[in-house]
């Protein structure tokens, strides 16, 4: 049974974790291709834009050369390409921008961008981009993401000032770039407008920033302006190049300027994977000139939910005439990206999978225990009736042959009158035997109906009187209160039938039964010895007979107990056996 028992568990074990493993499978799956789907059309959407973009530039400066006041513009659109809607963790995008001619103009970039001049004098702005892989050397470049991502990885990035600056050192006209400083902005912030003013000693300006927030309540708004002035500044980082003069750098200026890094906002990682993956950076110099693809998809991979690549390539028209060419590629992780989305339903699932398999193995343990004490039971019981039945049988026997060997007409009625008491002896084990099948029946029909018990251990103890008065005991009745209940006569009747049995059988000379009856509760006290604790432990169970010294006087296969409690849980009543300081008292109560 332990055997069976164990191999069931394992196969609980192995089943529920079958069931996890291909539910969460299934809808990990499910969910990977609509990533892959969303990423096809994130795709094809900024396609769609980088299209619009190009044909605006071109009709905006129809006679549009490859010169440096152009450059932002060009720029723009390929940062435009990358992912912000999206997660950049799992899926990234780059591009590029062909002449008519299918010469590279620009393609997606680290950069420096809106370093604006303006002319002396004038009104006239110019804003020069630069390229950081033009300057900047691979760990120069690495050191100022750092400082880039810090900016985004603020507390609070919506209300909070940024922490570090960055700006541009030029030639005096913009074109030329000299240097790339970092300071470590300190602010406060302010309530009033402070007497004296902090100047910034590289720009020799004055920064604030100002964040509103409005809160809402009751239909009306409230404003309320955070106001921060800097009061402080440290350059902490600086890149000079190497190329440039010192009496050059003497005739430069400073702007503040904004780094473009891809994907900084997604965290220094995330920006680290789209600069070192050579699918966004390798596109060729020269492009064929091909018939306009209409969004051509090709897939780079086999396992495409593993790792999928995608690149569409298409002419931009201005009316009638070509003007270009945009190139966009895309790569994804959708599987990553549905396993990353997953992570909390996994561990919801695999909570509420292991609460099923404990629950499961519980029930199945239950059951397997139950199912063994049964087959304990019955093995008991099997024994206890073959070993009871065994006796009436054999003194039935001896007397049958007496009576074939012997016809001594003065004993006959001796030996007839001992085979009837034995037959009868072994009609009251068969009773028995039917009374405990019955009970564990699930089929049991109780015929209930409204009964005093008090009037029924009257009516019991009556058929004791022989015996009592034999052992000269004095029965005493205490009726406070009728205690009445809702049952099967035939089986109330034998349940006490029982209990009063057991206070005349064990009771001493000369002894006393008490019976007291009361709202709930009846009692049925004898005289008597009392029992051990291990004795009261086990004395409901079936075939229990642990006390010699009472089974010396008379035998019993200890099922009296075990029928008498059986009777009354299923009318729903308790029974509590205890000692008393003069013998036993048995307890029935609701």
């Amino acid at each position: 049974m332990k055997r069976k028992k164990k191999k069931f568990q394992k196969s609980i074990l192995l089943g529920f974790t079958m069931l996890y493993l291909v539910t969460m499978g299934l809808a990990t799956y499910m969910v990977a291709v609509k990533y892959d789907d969303d990423y096809a059309t994130a795709h094809m959407s900024r396609m769609a834009n980088m299209q619009n973009e190009v044909s605006e530039i071109e009709r905006k400066n129809q006679e549009a050369t490859w010169e440096d006041a152009d450059r932002m513009d060009w720029y723009q659109i390929t940062t435009n390409s990358y992912s912000y809607g999206l997660n950049g963790k799992f899926v990234q995008f780059s591009a590029a921008v062909y002449d008519k001619e299918g010469s590279l103009l620009v393609k997606g970039q680290d950069m420096i961008g809106n370093a604006v001049v303006i002319e002396p004098g004038t009104d006239t702005r110019s804003e020069h981009t630069f390229m950081l892989d033009d300057f900047l050397s691979p760990q120069e470049k690495e050191e100022l993401a750092q400082y880039s991502w810090s900016n985004y990885n603020l507390p609070n990035m919506l209300t909070s000032p940024e922490k570090y600056r960055f700006s541009v050192r030029t030639s005096e006209d913009g074109t030329d770039l000299y240097g790339i400083i970092v300071q470590d902005i300190t602010w406060e912030e302010k309530t009033d407008e402070p007497e004296i003013m902090y100047k910034d000693p590289l720009t020799n300006s004055v920064y604030h920033h100002a964040t509103d927030l409005v809160e809402y309540g009751s239909g009306d708004s409230m404003v309320e302006i955070l106001s921060w002035v800097e009061t402080g500044s440290e350059i902490i980082w600086e890149w000079v190049n190497p190329d440039i003069s010192e009496e050059a750098r003497n005739h430069s200026r400073i702007f503040n300027v904004n780094i473009s890094f891809p994907y900084i906002n997604s965290g220094y990682e995330t920006w680290k994977k789209w600069s070192e993956n050579e699918y966004f950076h390798n596109f060729p110099e020269n492009i064929e000139l091909l018939e306009e693809k209409n969004g051509d998809v090709s897939q780079a991979s086999l396992f495409h939910l593993f790792r999928t690549q995608r690149e569409s390539e298409t002419r931009v028209w201005q009316g009638f005439d070509p003007c270009g060419y945009v190139v966009v590629r895309m790569e994804g992780y959708p599987l990553l990206a549905a396993v990353d989305y997953m992570k909390y339903v996994y561990l919801a699932g695999f909570v509420l999978m292991l609460a099923c398999m404990v629950k499961s193995i519980h029930v199945t343990n239950k059951a397997y225990d139950q199912q063994e004490a049964m087959e304990e039971t019955r093995r008991n019981f099997t024994n206890a009736m073959a070993h009871e039945m065994k006796t009436p049988l054999g003194i039935i026997r001896n007397f049958t042959e007496n009576l074939q060997e012997h016809h001594m007409e003065e004993k006959r009625d001796y030996y007839l009158a001992q085979i009837i008491s034995q037959t009868e002896e072994m009609d009251r084990l068969v009773t028995q035997m039917i009374e405990v099948s019955r009970l564990d029946s699930e089929h049991l029909i109780l015929q209930k109906e409204i009964l005093s018990l008090s009037q029924l251990i009257q009516e019991q103890a009556a058929k004791f009187e022989p015996m009592i008065r034999e052992k000269n005991l004095q029965l005493q009745y205490h009726c406070e209160k009728d205690f009445q209940v809702e049952g099967d006569k035939e089986y109330l009747a034998n349940a006490v039938w029982n209990l009063l049995s057991n206070a005349v059988t064990y009771n001493i000379p000369d002894g006393m039964i008490i019976i007291t009856t009361n709202t709930g509760m009846c009692s049925i006290e004898n005289t008597g010895y009392p029992m051990e604790e291990e004795q009261l432990a086990h004395v409901f169970d079936m075939f229990y007979n642990g006390d010699h010294s009472r089974s010396s006087q008379e035998k019993h296969m200890g099922m009296g107990l075990f029928l008498t409690k059986k009777i009354l849980e299923a009318h729903n009543l308790k029974l509590s056996l205890d000692n008393t300081k003069t013998g036993i008292k048995a307890v029935v109560s609701i």
